[in-house]
């Protein structure tokens, strides 16, 4: 993510366990939760870029050809 680009919050439940091992990770890396979790996004987000533009499309009737309403998913 570079300087520049635009933020939004996300907020969501979880398993307990898994905030605790979460919460432990940042204590031991001395890592910020914004960090890790703008770090995990972005490598999800990479590896699923292709996929959701696909369903985005596909879920409208229009195949490959269509623009997509959520922009270029980062391409």
């Amino acid at each position: 993510m570079t300087e520049r680009e635009e933020t939004v919050e996300i907020r969501f439940n979880a398993p307990k366990s898994d905030a605790l091992v979460f919460v432990a990770y940042l204590k031991a890396r001395h890592c910020t939760k914004d960090r890790l979790g703008s770090e995990m996004l972005a490598e999800w987000a990479a590896a699923r870029r292709h996929e959701a533009r696909m369903l985005e499309r596909f879920s409208r009737g229009n195949g490959d050809d269509s623009h997509s309403d959520f922009g270029d998913l980062g391409e």
